[in-house]
């Protein structure tokens, strides 16, 4: 299946993209496909961040449909 995936708040990408996943992958299978592909940096970034699953809060746990689309949500830091 196909999931549309953009990140906010990580600069190194900025345009959305696709992600391939077998039926039944959840929000947690898709982030450790993308820390596979990801720099170490980003990999960490990735342990902290929320993901909202067609405009909605998602979860670990929450099971993906085709066409999905996910935005995942890096902490940003500041002071």
């Amino acid at each position: 299946m196909e999931i549309m995936v953009k990140y906010f708040g990580l600069e190194s990408i900025q345009e959305g993209f696709e992600v391939i996943l077998p039926e039944g992958a959840t929000g947690k299978d898709l982030l450790e496909k993308l820390k596979k592909e990801s720099t170490d940096e980003e990999k960490i970034l990735l342990d902290t961040a929320t993901i909202m699953i067609n405009e909605d809060k998602g979860y670990p746990g929450t099971v993906l449909k085709d066409r999905d689309r996910v935005l995942i949500l890096i902490p940003l830091g500041g002071g």
